[in-house]
Order: C-alpha cells, then structure tokens, then sequence
C-alpha cells in the first residue's frame, strides 16, 4: 500500500469519526433539553400582544385580548308619576340607573330615583323652577334646589353645573346620584326634608 493511499484511509477514518462525534453530540444536547438539565432560552413574546392571560382550556377558543362587556342597561319599570309623558325615555333611565349604580345604589333605589325623578320633572333634564315664593330654584332631572346650597363652593355638588343640566343630561345623572350617595332620599323627602348616607 503507497503512503497516498493510507494518507487518504486515515483522512476517511477521521471524517468518520468527526461526523459520529459531532451527531453524537447534538443527540446528547437534544436529550439535555428535554429532560430539563440544559434550559432553552425561552421565545421572545410578540409585540401587540398584551396581558393578563387567562389559562388556555381545551376545546375552547381563545381571545388573547378580549372585547370589554356592553354596557349594563336598565331593563326595570319606566315610572310615570303623572301619567303618559312623565316616564323616562330609554336612553335617560339608562343614564340615571348608570350613575345610581356607580355610587352603589340596588336596582330598588334606582326604581325610587326614576319614581322621583318622573314626579320632580317628567324625566326632563332642562326642567327648571324659580318660583320662590315656593323657595325654589330647582334644576334639572331631580330638581336639585340650588337654595339649598347644594352647587356653593364646599357644597355637595361643587363643580356640577346646573345651567349646563339641559344640554347634558349624563351630568344631571351623575349630580343626582351624587346628592343620593351623600344625603340618601332625604332631599326629595316632601315636608320632611334632610340629608343622611343612605
């Protein structure tokens, strides 16, 4: 046998033994992994995609951000004190019971407010009373009496502002609810006025 051809038998036998070695290595690696001993790096999280996550349950499809829920609507009695004309729209029940919950208020005191509210002003966000022969000046849905203090500053509702009542209803809703959380019903209480938390 010449020198070239034993140079090249040597060469395979390495070539051989490098290709077992480096195979042998990364079936080694391979099992490391699975078996916990070697950590891999953990995937980079998509941008976009934001928590928290719920557990995924099989079977089930999973929404990684899911829409939020409608908004909770009043589906009670539509009081009218008066009769036809005097009850709440819709629209207006749902604000009022809306801005009612917000301070705490169970659906039987959003039913009273709507009761109140149907008596006091026919549901009408721009009712307004200046009689003060009869001591008011009385604003908007639940005809808050400005007489009383309620709008002055350190009053209740410091910083609602009555005169903006007809155009913007949500803010009369929010007003008479808050007079409610800080005085109950004690402000619509007729001949027996007063104010304590419900």
């Amino acid at each position: 046998m010449n020198k070239q051809n034993l140079t090249n038998r040597v060469k395979e036998r390495l070539k051989r033994k490098s290709i077992k070695a480096i195979a042998a290595i990364a079936l080694l690696a391979i099992v490391l992994t699975f078996t916990g001993a070697v950590k891999a790096e953990p995937r980079p999280i998509h941008e976009g995609i934001t928590g928290p996550f719920s557990p995924a349950v099989r079977g089930t499809q999973v929404q990684v951000n899911p829409p939020p829920p409608p908004p909770r609507v009043w589906t009670g009695q539509l009081p009218a004190y008066y009769g036809r004309g005097t009850a709440c729209t819709q629209a207006n029940a749902n604000l009022i019971a809306i801005a009612m919950w917000d301070v705490g208020a169970n659906d039987a005191q959003v039913l009273r407010m709507l009761k109140i509210i149907s008596r006091e002003s026919g549901c009408d966000s721009s009712a307004f009373n200046g009689n003060r022969r009869t001591g008011d000046d009385s604003w908007g849905f639940c005809q808050i009496n400005s007489l009383a203090g309620f709008f002055s500053s350190g009053g209740i509702l410091e910083g609602y502002n009555r005169w903006a009542f007809a155009g913007d209803p949500r803010s009369n809703a929010k007003a008479c609810a808050k007079l409610y959380s800080v005085c109950g019903f004690g402000p619509w209480n007729y001949g027996n006025y007063y104010c304590r938390r419900p």
